[in-house]
């Protein structure tokens, strides 16, 4: 079993991690993934993670600080506090609170094709606080669509049974996005 703690100037948070078991990929990467699609955690601070272990590993305890949700975001110059809006045929200007760490940004831009398909287009920045993405009005479609800001942060290690470990702390906003149509 696994479970993560975290806390921020407040009484620690503790969850469960669900245990996916990840296949053999060309006897390269194998291995079993702990996950949580939602967290009831600080979106910041200090997080211990720990797995009890396996029969061919042995247990793992990790512990990362980490610069949290990316908070701030401006699209288009506009607070992402409620919908923005963009123009079809123009660059997306997108800022938000930068790190001071070599934390990975990356932005999902969630549409709809012509069928009304969900499509996702993901692009990644610098944690500098501040990306220009070229993307067509294809990729966001006509009307109602959103932007999704991620911040991941990394933490390699070591254990028992294990060549290489990485733990990924990844939060994200959503943000809804109308597109205005080309003039």
């Amino acid at each position: 079993t696994g479970r993560i703690t975290g806390a921020l100037d407040r009484e620690p948070q503790t969850m469960d991690l669900v245990r996916r078991r990840l296949p053999d990929v060309v006897d390269v990467v194998s291995g079993v993934v702990y996950t949580a699609s939602t967290v009831d955690l600080p979106a910041r601070g200090s997080f211990d993670v720990r797995v009890m272990g396996e029969p061919e590993l042995g247990a793992v305890r990790v512990t990362s600080d980490f610069a949290g949700e990316p908070a701030q975001i401006r699209i288009q110059g506009q607070d992402a506090a409620g919908p923005v809006v963009v123009n079809a045929d123009a660059p997306i200007d997108i800022a938000w609170d930068a790190s001071k760490t070599d934390d990975l940004v990356y932005i999902d831009f969630v549409g709809a094709d012509a069928l009304g398909r969900k499509t996702v287009t993901r692009c990644t920045a610098s944690d500098g606080g501040r990306a220009v993405f070229s993307i067509a009005s294809a990729v966001l479609g006509d009307g109602e669509s959103a932007v999704v800001v991620h911040r991941m942060h990394r933490t390699g290690f070591r254990a028992a049974g294990i060549d290489r470990g990485e733990l990924r702390l990844d939060f994200a906003r959503e943000v809804p996005v109308t597109v205005r149509a080309r003039r």
